[in-house]
């Protein structure tokens, strides 16, 4: 009798596991492809907007109040090549950033919601996948702040690359120092990419359903506006997270009263140059994002 029961009941088994093998497969696949398709689109939008990050960083770090005529004259005095100061370790290190940006996004949005209606969800994937990116993102932020700053001070005089400035940082501050200012990383991150994932979805489907533009111009338009918008609402917090992982001040609390003393506008330092960065380096890449994700999916 258990014989055959054993018997009867082996194909099922085989048929089930052959499906959650499928499924495995599947998932892994979809994994991959948003993997590589945000490593394609974070690269090409940070080469693209990074010489504006480099005159952001130099404004908000500055003692006297700086208009950004001034950040980019200050930089350019050291030649072209300054502006791209601190691009080699971002360049490289942010293809894994946004790759586990946009892969944990997407993971989390296919667990929460697979039928792709609640808002709630969506919201929940973009904070969730905020933190996640927190883990590489936080010790690239810093070490290309400090390339950035020493770039300015000393022009091209600075040879040192990424890993001479890790050694510096974990010689002064251990390992830790990588990480310095997560609390403000954290608090600027997690509710700019809630805005940036859940604004795309919106502008991008609502062009869509109204049939306006190709998909590749409304990757662009969508893209650029939902850069825009996860950063305007966030300067503040991105003037005080430079300025603590630059090691200018010490914490949230120190760069409050720093900022305060110079002028109640000090919070909003390099906004204009910010906005600007986020609404390009956004269109480029949600527009290369899409264009590659469409084309490993074919």
């Amino acid at each position: 009798m258990s014989t055959e029961f054993a018997t009867d009941l082996w194909p099922g088994i085989r048929v089930s596991t052959d499906k959650r093998l499928e499924a495995a497969r599947q998932e892994f696949r979809k994994n991959l492809i948003e993997f590589f398709s945000g490593a394609v689109g974070g690269s090409a939008g940070l080469a693209f907007g990074h010489p504006l990050d480099t005159v952001k960083t130099v404004t908000q770090n500055s003692t006297k109040r700086m208009a950004i005529s001034e950040g980019i004259a200050g930089v350019g005095q050291h030649g072209y090549k300054t502006f791209y100061r601190g691009l080699s370790l971002p360049f490289w290190s942010y293809a894994g950033v946004n790759a586990c940006l946009f892969t944990s996004y997407k993971f989390f949005q296919r667990l929460l919601d697979p039928e792709g209606k609640s808002n709630f969800a969506n919201i929940l994937s973009g904070a969730l996948s905020g933190v996640v990116q927190l883990i590489p993102g936080t010790p690239v932020e810093v070490i290309k702040i400090h390339m950035q700053n020493d770039a300015i001070k000393k022009g091209n005089l600075i040879k040192n690359g990424p890993i001479w400035y890790i050694r510096r940082i974990v010689r002064n501050d251990g390992i830790g120092g990588l990480y310095k200012g997560v609390g403000i990383h954290a608090f600027r991150d997690v509710p700019a990419f809630i805005i940036y994932f859940y604004s795309y979805e919106c502008i991008n489907t609502y062009m869509s359903k109204m049939e306006l533009m190709n998909p590749t111009l409304r990757a662009f338009v969508s893209g650029g506006i939902a850069g825009a918008l996860s950063w305007v609402l966030l300067i503040p917090q991105d003037v005080m997270k430079t300025r603590i992982q630059a090691g200018v001040d010490k914490d949230i609390m120190d760069s409050f009263r720093a900022l305060r003393n110079i002028g109640f506008e000090s919070f909003f330092r390099g906004g204009t140059m910010l906005t600007l960065r986020a609404l390009l380096v956004n269109a480029v890449t949600f527009t290369m994002y899409e264009e590659c994700h469409k084309r490993l999916q074919s």
